[in-house]
C-alpha cells in the first residue's frame, strides 16, 4: 500500500481538496488545529460508519500562495477497497460534515 504523497497521487488514490481562501494572515497553530480536528474526524467517521475498514488519513500541504491554501485528505483504508468504494466513503465523510456544518453554520 503506497504511503507516500507522491506514491498515492501516482496510484490515482481518491482524495479530497481542501481550499482555504484567506485575505489574512492564518495563525499557524490555529491551522494545525483545525486539520488535525478533520483527520480525526474522519478517523471517528471510518469506524463509526464503516467498522469493515481500517482508516486513517494523511494531510498534505499541496500549496500555499497569497489568498489560499490548498490541502489533499488522502484516507488510506485498509483493507485495500477500490477506488470506487475509497470514492464512496470519502463521499460519505463529506455529507455528514456538510449536515454537521449545516447545523451550526445556521444555528440549529
Amino acid at each position: 500500500m503506497p504511503t507516500t504523497y507522491e506514491a498515492l497521487t501516482e496510484a490515482g488514490t481518491p482524495s479530497l481538496e481542501l481550499r482555504i481562501c484567506t485575505s489574512q494572515p492564518v495563525e499557524l497553530m490555529h491551522l494545525i488545529g483545525a486539520f488535525t480536528g478533520i483527520s480525526n474526524q474522519f478517523e471517528t467517521f471510518i469506524k463509526r460508519e464503516h467498522s469493515d475498514f481500517e482508516g486513517a488519513v494523511s494531510l498534505y500541504v499541496r500549496e500555499i500562495r497569497a489568498g489560499s491554501i490548498i490541502l489533499e485528505l488522502v484516507p488510506i483504508l485498509q483493507p485495500l477497497v477500490s477506488d470506487i468504494n475509497a470514492i464512496l466513503v470519502i463521499d460519505h465523510f463529506i455529507e455528514r460534515t456538510r449536515e454537521i456544518i449545516g447545523i451550526y453554520a445556521n444555528g440549529k
